[in-house]
């Protein structure tokens, strides 16, 4: 093993040391952890706020004040461009939620992100109106705001924002995806990532349509009450979306463990309905495997929930060898026989299956097939991802 992942390694374990969690019995570590290199850390597992907090709960908030300072700052920004959004789309009565967006810990992620719920008439009114309501478009060279001043103009721009491109920016990735459009809150500088479909390109990993039945309503620091997903829905699409990035981070290690202290038996049992109608269990079986080798090593037992769904999931052997080998690298990328399975078990899913069969044929266009190959090259070799980085 080489020297790196064993320097990652142990930022890995001490940090989960440093925050603890409510679901063990391990109290957490205030013994000197303030320091710049675990901040770094905390930054590339997307928990910088929940790191600095735990530092100030535990009186060891320092030199890194701050910092602590300026993530508080960013926080409230982003929780006032989740709610500015939110409720220019209630006024418009479209039907949407957010989701893998507000963590049950202080967090803030790369966008604001929205599944719209309704159909592409739906989604596209979706597009006009953030356009009408002062949001720009994150490509600002394919449409030029300050020209809209009709109808007719604001409809061809949506064509244009609901349109995809290939190509452009850093690796060439930076482009319009097949399923969603990307704006920017100037007011609060926050990113709004607005989806008709939660997919890679045109591949599906998740149905919207089995969304019904889970969509709630949660409220905001501010008072403002936006629409979201159940707790057992949002954590199996943060589950998805791990798999979909190939990428454990420790902000999906608490927002699991969060979200599960949060779960009665009823919506234990739900989620587990929910794998299972969107053909995740494979998927959850590894990441719940290598959460519960993370509590076990960081705090020497596993959580009484974690081990219940590991009855009921399996333990994935290969992926706990692959993260014990690596040191308790964290992130932590997912290996190959992981994402076959995964791949294997979504393929009996009719919606993934004819996603999948939609992108093998429009990979006949040569710049869309660059662009995928470009993008899973760029998956398998960062050691992080985050979008104010990339």
């Amino acid at each position: 093993m080489n020297e790196e992942p064993t320097i990652t390694s142990s930022l890995s374990i001490k940090l989960l040391r440093t925050i603890g969690t409510t679901l063990t019995t391990t109290e957490a570590s205030g013994d000197n952890n303030e320091s710049l290199e675990l901040y770094d850390h905390a930054v590339k597992n997307k928990i910088p706020l929940l790191y600095l907090e735990s530092l100030k709960q535990q009186g060891e908030l320092n030199k890194l004040n701050l910092k602590y300072e300026e993530e508080r700052v960013q926080y409230l920004k982003f929780l006032n461009g989740a709610a500015r959004v939110s409720e220019v789309l209630n006024v418009t009565k479209i039907e949407y939620a957010i989701f893998k967006t507000i963590k049950p810990y202080p967090a803030v992620a790369g966008d604001v992100d929205i599944i719209i719920l309704g159909d592409d008439g739906m989604y596209k009114q979706a597009v006009e109106t953030l356009l009408k309501t002062g949001y720009i478009p994150q490509l600002p060279n394919l449409v030029n705001v300050k020209t809209l001043t009709s109808e007719e103009e604001y409809k061809k721009a949506v064509e244009i924002l609901v349109t995809p491109t290939h190509g452009g920016g850093k690796y060439g990735l930076k482009h319009i995806s097949p399923t969603g459009t990307d704006f920017i809150d100037q007011e609060w500088d926050v990113g709004i990532d607005l989806q008709k479909e939660l997919a890679l390109s045109h591949v599906i990993y998740m149905d919207k349509n089995n969304f019904k039945g889970y969509i709630t309503e949660t409220e905001l620091l501010n008072g403002v009450r936006i629409k979201t997903l159940t707790p057992e829905l949002d954590v199996a699409v943060v589950i998805a979306h791990s798999l979909a990035e190939q990428m454990y981070l420790l902000g999906e290690f608490y927002t699991f463990l969060c979200r599960l202290s949060e779960m009665d038996e009823k919506r234990m049992d739900n989620f587990i309905a929910i794998l299972k109608e969107n053909k995740l269990t494979m998927a959850a079986k590894s990441f719940v495997t290598i959460t519960a080798v993370l509590c076990e090593e960081a705090y020497g037992e596993v959580p009484k929930k974690i081990e219940k769904l590991l009855d009921d999931l399996g333990y994935d052997d290969t992926e706990a060898e692959r993260l014990i080998k690596n040191g308790f690298k964290v992130p932590h990328r997912y290996g190959w026989l992981t994402l076959i399975k995964v791949f294997l078990e979504k393929m009996k899913e009719k919606r993934f299956r004819r996603s999948v069969l939609v992108q093998i044929i429009k990979m006949v266009n040569p710049r869309l097939m660059r662009l995928v190959i470009r993008s899973l090259i760029e998956m398998r070799k960062r050691e992080y991802y985050l979008k104010k980085v990339e």
